[in-house]
């Protein structure tokens, strides 16, 4: 149980990560163009 626990939220927290990214991306695209396209 504790196994897919842990799962779940690092799962969550690569989603988080990535709309932070796509968001990094859309604020500022021209100062950030890595974020842009990882």
């Amino acid at each position: 149980m504790p196994r897919m626990k842990t799962t779940a939220i690092q799962e969550e927290e690569e989603e988080e990560e990535k709309l932070t990214k796509k968001i990094r991306c859309l604020t500022w695209a021209f100062g950030d163009q890595l974020s842009c396209s990882n």
